[in-house]
């Protein structure tokens, strides 16, 4: 293990360990733990939104993707923009409002409020989707930093997944919401420093021109090789297969609702638009540039990244660069985590227990999952050999087809009814868990989400209105 990579995490760890204690005194009750109070400022919840959003995948799948498989990928990250905005644009404010309004801190108590749905099946669906692909979603984190340790630290990878896994749950349990949004603030604008700075020294250390291998028209018969349907089909699939996950992922959507002013919003919405566009451009540029550097393929393109950071920095700067993909993946695991442990918490135990538990008694419940929550992801990364991308989709796309069409309909179609949501979001989940054992070589939320959405509209219309 090198010396120097060791001091730059120990380092990055103590500065985020202090920021929680700092914060610890200011959870004084569940909505405060879980939501901050709806207090934070406009770049801050731009900063923690995108930073919750990418994690290792950012660093480690996707640079891996255009790497091993293409610049035709690069529509992924098209789709991941435009559906962001589209986010910001029309879903943020709206959420805000409407959770306040309903006094909702989850997206189950604002479904379960809006569609008046009193048999509690939508608040218990909403549990178990959320608990079911969040849990395969951290494992997908904790894969990539058990990863990270072993290429590293020569760590063997079970240890590094507990050693990753307990630093995440040690930080959120003592700043609760509000350090973990801070925190994610900092870590937004520290690792876009550090994901933009590899591929530019990596290109002025490629042995060959790399203008001799650029050119507008090479780039674009990447991104679009022909015009048939095949192809266009392809274009679709990649990125509105990815970007509408964005309406149904309650780490991401858990930001929007704790804003302090939603008349900020569309500050927040261009803070965090540009910050992704940056971040997202570095990433490809590390795996267009990985394919110049290296002579002979890497044999996991999953780490062009790491190899270029390990080979041309000093192990010192090298290990803070490297730090950047604990940032992001800590970013999104203390948002999911919480995400989880709020929902678990306010959604099961508490009509379970109803008053009769303290603030206090409820602060320790949250906390319990907090440290729940990553065990049960530690048995699903515990022996996976998938790639990141792999797991990362399949909990993208199943948060997605599980929620996204409800929320659609809760803030923009009136008529909507229990009875669609219920039905949608059960099939919705159930097609997500069930996919990837259907032979398909797509992801599914393209096709499920029009489906699901159709099936919500169509039951809503033959359902007669509750009575308010």
């Amino acid at each position: 293990m090198d010396n120097y990579y060791l001091s730059a995490f120990v380092g990055y760890f103590a500065f985020f360990l202090c920021l929680s204690i700092f914060f610890y005194r200011r959870n004084t009750s569940t909505s405060s733990f879980v939501l901050g109070n709806r207090s934070l400022n406009y770049w801050v919840t731009a900063l923690r939104t995108q930073a919750s959003d990418m994690s290792d995948w950012l660093f480690m799948a996707y640079p891996g993707l255009i790497y091993g498989l293409g610049l035709f990928n690069l529509w992924v990250a098209i789709g991941l923009i435009l559906f962001m905005f589209l986010n910001w644009q029309f879903i943020a404010p709206r959420l805000r409002t409407a959770t306040e309004k309903y006094e909702s801190l989850t997206l189950a108590s604002f479904f379960e409020r809006h569609f008046r749905d009193t048999s509690g099946l939508i608040r218990l669906l909403s549990v178990f989707f959320t608990t079911y692909f969040l849990v395969y979603y951290i494992g997908a984190e904790l894969v990539g930093l058990g990863r990270l340790f072993e290429s590293t630290f020569g760590i063997p990878y079970t240890i590094g997944i507990s050693i990753s896994g307990t630093l995440v749950v040690v930080n959120i349990i003592i700043g609760g919401f509000i350090a973990a949004a801070w925190s994610d603030a900092i870590r937004g604008i520290f690792l876009a420093a550090m994901i933009c700075i590899v591929p530019i020294v990596a290109l002025s250390a490629v042995p060959v021109n790399p203008l001799e291998y650029v050119s507008f028209a090479g780039f674009f018969h990447a991104l679009v090789p022909d015009y048939s349907w095949q192809t266009l089909s392809q274009i679709l699939l990649l990125s509105m297969g990815w970007g509408l996950g964005y309406f149904g992922s309650p780490h991401i959507l858990i930001n929007f609702m704790s804003i302090h002013d939603v008349h900020q919003m569309h500050k927040a919405k261009y803070v965090g638009i540009s910050w992704m566009t940056l971040v997202l451009g570095a990433a490809t540029a590390a795996g267009l540039v990985g394919l110049l550097y290296f002579a002979a393929p890497l044999a996991n393109r999953e780490l062009v990244f790491i190899e270029m950071v390990k080979d041309l920095f000093h192990p010192f700067f090298a290990g803070l660069i490297l730090c950047a993909i604990l940032a992001a993946t800590m970013s999104v695991m203390t948002g999911q985590i919480l995400a989880t442990a709020s929902i678990i918490t306010e959604d099961f135990f508490k009509p379970i227990l109803g008053p009769t538990l303290s603030t206090a008694h409820y602060l320790l419940i949250v906390r319990g999952c907090i440290i729940a929550l990553p065990i049960l992801s530690y048995l699903v990364s515990y022996t996976s050999t998938q790639p990141i991308n792999d797991l990362i989709a399949y909990a993208w796309s199943g948060l997605g087809l599980a929620f996204a069409p409800t929320v659609i309909a809760a803030l923009f179609i009136p008529w909507a009814r229990k009875a669609g949501v219920q039905v949608a979001m059960l099939l919705g989940g159930i097609m997500g868990m069930v996919w990837n054992s259907l032979g398909f070589t797509f992801m599914p939320l393209l096709p499920g989400f029009i489906i699901c959405l159709s099936v919500l509209l169509i039951i809503s219309r033959l359902t007669k209105p509750e009575v308010a």
